[in-house]
């Protein structure tokens, strides 16, 4: 499942029906309220954690990541099999 955090407002109406299409077709976005900035970065993080506590509360496992880190998938699935024999 893939979900991206779109931050901020826009009075360009084109922007606007651009996201409110996408969230309709795929419902792939979480629309917070506040302005995307490094100074907010902390806010978009809470606000995903808080939707994937609502909506998501059985996931055994959830990765937080960005457009600009690199998840070494195998070395990924690696540990949660060791974590996973472990606990």
């Amino acid at each position: 499942m893939f979900f991206d955090v779109i931050a901020g407002s826009t009075d360009n109406e084109t922007i606007l029906e651009g996201i409110e299409t996408e969230k309709h077709l795929y419902d792939d976005l979480i629309v917070a309220n506040f302005q995307d900035s490094y100074d907010n970065l902390t806010l978009k993080t809470m606000s995903s954690l808080e939707w994937m506590d609502a909506y998501c509360n059985q996931s055994e496992y959830i990765l937080k990541t960005d457009d600009d880190m690199f998840i070494n998938v195998p070395n990924l699935l690696s540990f949660i099999d060791k974590i996973s024999v472990s606990g």
